[in-house]
């Protein structure tokens, strides 16, 4: 729920304003609402299954969230990181030119073979995800201060991301919004 409250906030109230809050809100069905205005989110970005998928996706995890109890005893760290990957992840689907695409990005990701010159791909993710939440760069972004790790740790863990950073910096990403 932070991350969604966090994300974009005028697009966020909006939704909830003018769809959540009709359907029923909090009040009645709240997990289908929560379903189905994330489903339209999803729609909201662009009209393709892909985009679908990810807006349910999110409705789905954020209904389950609201009904795992456990969910907020867990240690925030715990928590932190799950939402990272399962963000991640879902931002796969949304870039994806297809459904049959993003499966195939996804089988390539999780399933072997999934070697980067003899380094698993997702442990290289994992860490690298790793090193910027725990980074002072995360702190500073968030405003706060960070009590998570030593500063050695701090600074070898964002020497890591920074080093992965300029080893790819050649490589062409295009901005997202410029395919709107």
């Amino acid at each position: 729920r932070e991350f969604w409250r966090r994300w974009h906030v005028t697009l966020s109230t909006w939704f909830r304003d003018y769809l959540y809050i009709p359907l029923g809100g909090n009040r009645r069905a709240a997990s289908r609402n929560l379903f189905v205005t994330m489903a339209v989110a999803g729609l909201w970005h662009g009209a393709g299954f892909t985009f679908l998928v990810w807006g349910a996706a999110h409705g789905a995890w954020l209904a389950l969230e609201r009904r795992l109890a456990f969910w907020q005893r867990l240690p925030r760290a715990v928590r932190v990181l799950a939402v990272f990957h399962g963000v991640a992840v879902l931002f796969v689907v949304f870039r994806a030119p297809g459904l049959p695409a993003a499966a195939t990005y996804l089988s390539r990701l999780f399933l072997p073979p999934y070697r980067m010159e003899g380094v698993p791909a997702i442990l290289i993710g994992w860490l690298l995800g790793f090193a910027l939440l725990m980074s002072p760069l995360s702190a500073l972004i968030a405003d706060r201060r960070f009590v998570g790790l030593r500063v050695r740790w701090q600074v070898a863990a964002t020497s890591a991301l920074l080093f992965f950073a300029l080893a790819h910096a050649g490589a062409q990403i295009d901005f997202i919004y410029f395919t709107f």
